[in-house]
């Protein structure tokens, strides 16, 4: 008798996935750029930032902060997914005023996770 790993469909807890919409992605950078990155609890508790993004988890902030940097540092013409170039260009700008905040590289910290650091050059 074997043991089965967990089906993983739609019984799975949580949300189901959703893509993220230009609004939330701007309320994230929004987020970001007040409270820093690794604050996502500071940003669902933000008012005007929970009210549109209620249905995200911490995690979820977490992964598409993640996601929005590395796509600032894919080679030009690299796209795996379209990304307009004024959203991309605000993601630049907001990791480099926590770099210079922080003396010339931003770090994502989050407790039990990696740390990622861009270089401000």
């Amino acid at each position: 008798h074997k043991s089965h790993a967990p089906c993983l469909g739609s019984h799975a807890m949580g949300a189901p996935k959703t893509k993220w919409s230009v609004e939330e992605e701007d309320a994230l950078r929004a987020g970001v750029e007040k409270y820093g990155s690794g604050k996502w609890r500071f940003i669902q508790k933000d008012a005007y930032l929970s009210s549109v993004l209620h249905l995200r988890s911490n995690v979820d902030l977490k992964d598409k902060w993640r996601n929005l940097v590395a796509s600032t540092t894919k080679p030009e013409g690299f796209k795996f997914r379209a990304l307009m170039p004024a959203l991309l260009a605000k993601t630049k700008e907001i990791i480099m005023e926590a770099a210079d905040a922080s003396g010339g590289t931003a770090a994502e910290e989050e407790e039990g996770e990696d740390v990622i650091v861009i270089d401000a050059d």
